[in-house]
């Protein structure tokens, strides 16, 4: 649907998209290796220029808080990794009818339209090094 540069500004389809990266591996049963990264339309105007950035880059978290950033985080065993993507559509200036929608009436807060999906990332793929 956006295969153009439609999600940055001025948002002539009235949505920004967001992405955030949760990448854990299991070191113990509770020690995890930790990185954030993000990914954001709302400065830049192509995919080779926006907004990114690291939360956190390198860091070590705790089970119980890798639990409360996502249940599906918790790995079964050392050295396991999973990565969380966290896929936001925000509203700026929306039209539904820009979007064909005539029926459905999204209700957009400050991060409706959330998805989710937690991987098992390829193996070398993480820890991000940038």
């Amino acid at each position: 649907m956006f295969h153009t540069n439609s999600m940055f500004k001025p948002w002539p389809l009235g949505i920004s998209f967001n992405v955030g990266y949760y990448w854990v591996k299991r070191e113990n049963t509770d020690s995890y290796k930790y990185q954030n990264f993000y990914a954001a339309t709302a400065q830049g105007s192509s995919p080779d220029t926006m907004m990114t950035g690291f939360n956190v880059k390198n860091g070590t978290l705790k089970s119980e808080k890798v639990q409360s950033i996502h249940a599906d985080l918790v790995c079964d065993k050392d050295g396991e990794e999973r990565l969380l993507i966290c896929c936001y559509y925000r509203p700026q200036n929306f039209d539904k009818s820009k979007l064909g929608l005539f029926i459905l009436n999204p209700n957009f807060s400050k991060y409706d339209f959330v998805y989710k999906l937690v991987i098992t990332p390829k193996p070398g793929l993480f820890p991000i090094r940038k």
